[in-house]
């Protein structure tokens, strides 16, 4: 997780240009706060917010919940109190309202609770006995959750459940807090409610949901639980961490093991009320409200320590994504927060962004971090054939080239299980200037590499062509290693990519073409690649960077691209990676300090190897598993 951290802490301190800086006002000026955090994690988890909506929010807030959110969780609405007052007695006006405007809009809802030890109307337990009082939590749950069938995702089924302040006796038990519903029913009553829930919406996804259950004896106590639930067939999917911290203690180790030790019990992870506060309590217990009199604004260094937390947070929901189904916000904005004065979240009391939003942001879209991320080292044996998988096939092709005036080779590569029937999507692979288009195969093991990774279900399935870079025309002898180079970028376009889309079922435009080279083919990969963003949507560039004149030579002349907002939203990744002892890394580096200067938004890992095949092997590996994840 290092690698990623390193990322997001250097994400944390910048902004996206129209985020204001710290300690500006809120509210000064009010526009594009930048890309919606849905569509940045739409290929990692759900993003949601918490709130009654719509009814007494503006016209301004509800645009920024259709704008970055794509799931709703009722604050208050759909608790036991408000919604089921009296036995015979059940409001439903706001959660109705709730759900037919999310359906309106295109989000999804998350019903939240359906059994809580508080906001519990006192009729529910008042002269009943154990019979009595499940049979009403059966009645509650059944109408509510089968009123909503099919249109809320899923639901908080039991909430709060746990003691606090455990100690290391108590962390040997589930150490339940001695509520009514213990008293009353005992501690089955968790597994009939997720069971009574399941049979009123079998589809729904059914969680417990919990503060502080990350860290400590709690924890411990909460995995007890979570194997009697399963051990007695209660069906439940996943587990909620609500994730109330503060700036001062984010447990951050341990909501990483937390994750792991739900996800080893086969259980999806949300986390369904985060906030972080500044200089503000941490938990979800009752806090002493809404404060009166003025709130003293946040300081430049506590909006920073903010953004910090919020960088590490996602880094490891991010590690986590294929556990993680959801991380919701609990509330809108610094109005719109149960921590009300302590500036808890990504948006402030007047709509704008926070420094924390930008951070949130660039974890995915990942622009220039102050440290360069580490590039992971492979597995060992990464690159070796081994035994017992489905292999992809290598062909040898033979195209008319119009900037040859000849017949030229290029190497295909069509994945395992490949069918004709189906379309792929396409990475032009580019070789360095000593090598031709066998290069990457012959000493890269690029098929190989790729086989590897399809049999782990790291990467979505491509088409790899590797064409060779150096256009030498019918009749002429190559003069030096790099003849021929700026001839390649017409062979490419006009050539080489002709053929495949005419030859290969793929998906011909740009979301679906990658560009990448190693060494000269990642200096061709710039060249072509930035200047031709209506072809490629995603670029990596190994072991490259411009040499001096050419690298100000293209500062003069792209000055209309690298100036171009609208270079960075075509751009979905520009991947870079060199090492310390690459003899391209000084060039490398300066041309990143171009590319900041433009804030050109690009991806860098910083590698320990130099210009050689053990390092660019480790980039495809890298790289290979980060494209078309929409076609995974």
């Amino acid at each position: 997780m290092s690698e990623l951290i390193a990322v997001l802490i250097g994400c944390a301190v910048m902004a996206v240009p129209a985020v204001p800086a710290p300690g500006q006002p809120a509210g000064v000026k009010k526009e594009n706060p930048g890309p919606p955090i849905q569509d940045v994690y739409k290929n990692h988890f759900l993003i949601g917010m918490a709130g009654d909506i719509p009814g007494n929010y503006s016209g301004e807030e509800l645009d920024l919940v259709k704008g970055h959110f794509n799931v709703v969780t009722p604050e208050n609405c759909m608790k036991l109190g408000p919604v089921h007052p009296s036995e015979d007695t059940w409001r439903f006006e706001r959660p109705d309202a709730l759900v037919k405007w999310c359906g309106e809009n295109k989000l999804a809802v998350f019903g939240h609770t359906l059994v809580w030890h508080a906001q519990t109307s006192p009729w529910f337990f008042a002269g009943g006995d154990k019979e009595v009082v499940t049979r009403r939590m059966k009645d509650h749950i059944t109408t509510l959750v089968g009123r909503y069938k099919g249109k809320v995702r899923g639901w908080d089924v039991v909430n709060e459940a746990i003691n606090d302040n455990g100690t290391a006796e108590t962390a040997r038990t589930e150490n339940l807090r001695n509520s009514q519903w213990v008293r009353t029913v005992g501690p089955e009553f968790i597994t009939l409610a997720f069971k009574y829930a399941h049979a009123a919406d079998p589809d729904a996804r059914l969680y417990y949901n919990d503060y502080s259950i990350e860290v400590g004896p709690k924890h411990e106590s909460s995995m007890m639980m979570l194997r009697r639930l399963i051990k007695d067939g209660a069906p439940i999917h996943g587990v909620g961490i609500q994730g109330h911290w503060s700036t001062a203690n984010v447990p951050y180790d341990a909501i990483d093991k937390a994750i792991k030790n739900y996800a080893s019990l086969g259980l999806k992870v949300s986390i369904t009320e985060l906030d972080v506060t500044i200089r503000g309590a941490a938990g979800g217990q009752f806090g002493p409200g809404r404060p009166r009199g003025p709130v003293t604004p946040p300081s430049p260094q506590d909006l920073k320590a903010q953004a910090d937390a919020y960088a590490k947070l996602f880094a490891i929901f991010v590690k986590h994504k294929d556990v993680i189904e959801r991380v919701t916000f609990w509330g809108l904005s610094d109005r719109r927060t149960w921590r009300y004065g302590q500036h808890p979240l990504i948006f402030d009391a007047s709509n704008q962004p926070k420094p924390a939003y930008a951070a949130i942001v660039n974890a995915v879209q990942q622009p220039n971090p102050t440290s360069p991320a580490e590039l992971p080292a492979p597995p060992k044996n990464f690159d070796s054939k081994r035994e017992g998988i489905e292999r992809g096939k290598v062909e040898t092709i033979e195209y008319d080239s119009k900037a040859a005036g000849a017949k030229r080779k290029m190497l295909v590569y069509t994945p395992p299980g490949f069918s004709k029937d189906q379309k792929y999507p396409v990475l032009y692979l580019l070789h360095g200037g000593g090598d031709d288009e066998t290069g990457w195969t012959k000493k890269g093991a690029a098929d190989v590499i790729l086989d590897n990774l399809y049999a782990d279900k790291k990467a979505a399935p491509m088409i790899v062509v590797m064409p060779n870079g150096r256009v030498v025309k019918a009749g002429e002898k190559p003069a030096g290693k790099f003849a021929g180079f700026e001839e390649f970028e017409q062979d490419l376009l006009r050539d080489v990519i002709p053929y495949v889309e005419a030859h290969y079922p793929v998906k011909a435009d740009r979301r679906h073409r990658a560009l990448a080279g190693l060494s000269m083919g990642g200096l061709q990969t710039l060249d072509i690649g930035l200047t031709h963003l209506d072809t490629f949507d995603t670029l990596g560039v190994f072991s490259s960077g411009w040499f001096p004149d050419r690298r100000e030579k293209f500062e003069k002349e792209q000055q209309a691209l690298l100036k171009d907002p609208e270079t960075n939203k075509k751009l979905k990744l520009f991947w870079i990676a060199n090492g310390k002892p690459d003899i391209a890394y000084k060039n490398n580096q300066a041309m990143l300090e171009m590319f900041d200067k433009y804030k050109l938004r690009y991806v860098f890992n910083e590698g320990k190897g130099g210009h050689t095949w053990d390092s660019w092997k480790n980039h495809l590996f890298v790289f290979a598993p980060l494209l078309f994840r929409d076609d995974k």
